[in-house]
């Protein structure tokens, strides 16, 4: 009798409350599709009992031909998320062995195929899985052995976990849908098969840990989507649901429990009753269900903690193997000394189903086909001369057959949606540097996963996730864009792939951003939550949130949600940079300075970091410093606004080098002379050094480009402002309140035009409509304090500059208002009080002190003149 195999395994490690009685176990799901190898033998009179049924002896059931799929996952391409196990592609490679072996199933070898860790992709998978199915006649035998990780988001979300399975340790993560076998998907394969009179053997061993994002839940719903959905098949599993499936050195050297019994009965050790030369389905359950709990039994709860469970008994009589009397003598005598028997073969079978190569050749098609293969190793997959190009010229020649057409177009497809999932599982992995998350980088992987959807079969893929992530790289492609109009389009697409997937945390995470890019702070706000509701430990949307409140100048609430991140991802140098911001923002330029130079120890290749840290020396006046941390930026992306604005401004600061101001200019609109911030930015460093004409010129190309960005009509307000037209100052405030009226922003700098004018009602009303937008600022609280004051309102006034310092504690400006406040009511000791605050948040200067009439009470004052003494 013969067996082949199709096996896909994968282990987990842990260690046991009982080391002594187990080792090292794995929680796992036994997911083995096993297909007949050769003949099937059910015996006949004289009759006996076997479970309920009847085995009839000697009666030889007809077979054709035995197909075999062969895979091991010990290793994950996400390691971080996913436990890798010692022991899986051992056991696979050993069950390979067997299968091939004179001395065991004797199967042909150019009928089995093999995956074995980062071979065993989701798409290798079912390429392979593909090139057996097409050749499956009535009466063959297809073994399908899986073991590897398996878990689930939902009943409807259940996978096996691919070698490329995504990234991270929320179960939100499935949602993607990259790197998962359906269950499902395979499921319905099989059905088709055994519709067809193929007999089907899963076996699965899918050894999880309860560390898998589903936890009990996901396991669960795995098993029964495995085992309880029957799809015409004889399954074996390792272990009953909930259960862990253990590995350890002491089986085999280094195997797992269940895979060391079930070669062993197969070799024999399960042929005895009666010990007839051949083992029959259920005597090798009985011998491996025997031994698999005798090994795992634990004292203490009396009961054994694993399990293996097996499908249908109607096939109790099925002779899986012919015993050979000498391998059986000799593996009894071998583990009777306790000598460990690994089969020492290395030649596993890989691409031998089906040898693309020869069937080229065949056909006239060698060299194109050398071509073709040239370009997938070199990945030139969708360029000009690429794969793809090369593909179709191939389609187009009569000796392309409609298989070797089915066969390359999997193959392409295959590394197509490899190069997807390294984009995608890139992003969900969050720790690593984001700084190449560029437009080229996403829209390739969009165009690469269109191309996938026209080639690949949708029988083996779920058009729904391929519709969702192409949505999701197209729209993330822009998320860096300074243009209203394609940001909006872009986050159209994110709400279009949140209306197909609402369960899907990594686009809720895009979405948040792209409404932080809008200046919609209450949307991303309630955006990043909901991601974090669905991935409670994933960094970004952490990350995330705390941006939004950092620009809204919510720096309490910020560092809230920075310190999650960093909890969750210490390494994380954006998060330091992030932080570096916001005392930036605060004007603490020393705090600032201290945390870039933190996220420059965790990744010193960061641009945007050098960027930060440059911009905090440059406020404190260091051009020496600065010009060196830009310049280092510079040298690893020469290209970045921020980097050559900044040296703009030190050139045109420290004034030595007047070319070099023209230079950097250029250098800013050189790489993108379509992009609004830049000539925005320029307007705005033309507006600080008051070239306010030039200024003017530079807005209106940034708004010929993006008439809808409300930041860039607040510059134009703010510049006429500062040239004293007022009214034009108004009508440009009033265009950025058209396009936004919750920006807290725009309310406030209107306001500080009416304060200007002394018209300090309305400026009170217009710093009020900002507090609404954003309660917790303290520069807003203070602004509508002092307008209070000028109102001749000072019990207001007071009452507002103590909520400003209640939301900031060291926010100077407060203080010194209210010293003014109380020195103008000749509260002379609380003057000083709030005055010494001033100084000890602020960069007040001595000179500024003594120059401020308001203090004039105060100069006879012990207190006041011992706090002016210690000032420089």
């Amino acid at each position: 009798m013969r067996i082949w195999l199709l096996y896909f395994y994968s282990k987990g490690n842990l260690n046991t409350t009982k080391p002594a009685q187990i080792g090292m176990y794995k929680s796992s799901i036994l997911l083995t599709v096993l297909f007949l190898f050769c003949h099937i033998l059910v015996a006949q009179p004289p009759a006996t009992e076997r479970g309920n049924v009847l085995v009839e002896k000697n009666k030889i059931i007809k077979t054709g031909t035995t197909y075999a799929l062969i895979t091991g996952i010990s290793k994950y391409q996400a390691n971080d998320s996913y436990q890798n196990l010692q022991y899986a592609d051992v056991d696979a490679k050993a069950f390979y062995n067997y299968i091939v072996s004179p001395a065991g199933a004797k199967v042909n070898a150019q009928n089995v195929d093999t995956l074995f860790n980062e071979n065993a992709s989701f798409m290798e998978f079912w390429r392979k899985f593909n090139r057996i199915k097409e050749k499956l006649q009535k009466d063959d035998v297809f073994y399908i052995y899986f073991s590897g990780h398996g878990d689930a988001y939902m009943a409807e979300e259940a996978y096996l976990l691919a070698y490329d399975a995504p990234a991270g340790n929320d179960r939100n993560n499935y949602s993607t849908g990259v790197g998962l076998i359906d269950i499902h998907k395979l499921k319905v394969r099989i059905q088709q098969m055994t519709s067809n009179g193929v007999k089907v053997i899963l076996i699965t061993d899918a050894c999880r840990t309860n560390e898998l994002p589903g936890k009990n839940e996901g396991q669960s719903i795995s098993y029964q989507q495995i085992f309880e959905r029957k799809a015409g098949e004889i399954q074996l599993i390792s272990c009953a649901s909930n259960q862990v499936s253990f590995e350890g050195s002491q089986w085999g050297g280094g195997r797992g429990l269940f895979s060391w019994h079930l070669i062993n009965g197969l070799k024999g050790l399960a042929d005895v009753e009666p010990e007839d030369g051949e083992v029959t389905l259920t005597e090798l359950y009985d011998y491996v269900k025997k031994n698999v709990n005798k090994a795992s039994y634990d004292a203490v709860s009396k009961k054994s903690r694993q399990t293996p469970q097996y499908c249908c008994n109607t096939a109790d009589g099925m002779v899986l193997s012919m015993v050979n009397p000498a391998e059986k003598e000799r593996l009894t005598a071998q583990l009777k000394v306790g000598v460990s028997y690994t089969p020492d073969k290395a030649d596993y079978a890989a691409n031998k189903s089906v040898h693309l190569g020869s069937a080229m050749k065949e056909a006239g098609l060698e060299d194109v086909y050398k071509l073709f293969l040239k370009a997938l190793n070199e990945g030139r997959l969708i360029e000009k001369g690429g794969a793809h190009e090369i593909l179709n010229d191939i389609l187009q020649q009569k000796a392309t057959t409609s298989e070797l057409a089915s066969e390359l177009k999997f193959t392409l497809s295959s590394k197509l949606m490899t190069d997807v999932t390294k984009v995608i599982n890139t992003y969900l992995y969050a720790g690593t540097n984001n700084n190449n998350y560029t437009y080229d980088y996403f829209m390739t992987a969009a165009k690469k996963l269109e191309l996938f959807q026209h080639l690949a079969d949708s029988n083996y893929y779920t058009p729904l996730d391929v519709k969702v992530n192409l949505l999701f790289l197209e729209g993330h492609a822009n998320w860096q864009t300074y243009n209203t109009n394609i940001m909006r389009y872009s986050l159209s697409k994110i709400d279009s792939a949140i209306a197909l997937k609402p369960q899907a945390a990594y686009l809720y995470n895009i979405k948040g951003l792209m409404e932080m890019a809008l200046k919609q702070f209450v949307a991303g706000e309630k955006t990043f939550r909901k991601g974090i509701q669905l991935a409670p430990n994933w960094l970004y949307p952490y990350h995330n949130l705390g941006s939004c409140f950092s620009n809204q100048g919510k720096y309490d609430s910020a560092l809230v949600y920075y310190k999650k991140a960093m909890q969750i991802d210490s390494n994380y140098q954006t998060t330091y940079g992030a932080v570096s911001v916001l005392f930036y923002s605060k004007g603490q330029f020393n705090t600032a300075i201290e945390w870039a130079q933190k996220g420059l120890k965790k990744d010193d290749r960061d641009p945007y970091l050098w960027a930060q840290l440059g911009y905090c020396y440059n406020n404190k006046k260091d051009w020496k410093n600065a010009f060196a941390s830009f310049h280092k930026a510079r040298y690893y992306n020469p290209s970045l606004v921020v980097v050559n604005e900044g040296l703009l401004r030190v050139h045109m600061y420290d004034y030595k080098f007047p070319d070099s101001v023209g230079y950097y200019v250029k250098e800013m609109v050189r790489p993108d002379s379509l992009n609004p911030m830049v000539y925005q930015t320029l307007g705005n460093i033309f507006a600080e050094f008051k070239e306010y004409q030039e200024a003017i010129k530079m807005f209106d190309v940034s708004l010929s480009i993006d008439s809808l960005n409300p930041d860039t009509w607040k510059s134009v307000g703010y510049t006429y402002q500062a040239m004293g037209k007022d009214t034009v100052a108004i009508n440009s405030f009033v265009k950025a309140w058209e396009i936004d009226s919750t920006d807290a922003n725009t309310y406030n700098m209107l306001g500080n035009l009416y304060f200007g004018l002394a018209r300090y009602q309305q400026a009170q009303y217009l710093y009020g409509k900002a507090i609404e937008y954003n309660p917790e600022n303290a520069v807003l609280l203070s602004n509508y304090g002092q307008a209070s004051e000028m109102a001749e309102d000072p019990l207001l006034a007071e009452q507002y500059y103590r909520l400003s310092l209640k939301k900031d504690v060291t926010y100077a400006h407060a203080y010194y208002q209210l010293a003014i406040l109380y020195s103008k009511q000749h509260k002379n000791e609380a003057a000083i009080r709030e005055l010494g605050e001033a100084v000890k948040f602020g960069n007040y200067s001595k000179a500024t002190i003594e120059a401020d009439n308001f203090f004039s009470p105060l100069r006879n004052e012990p207190g006041y003149l011992e706090l002016i003494k210690k000032m420089k």
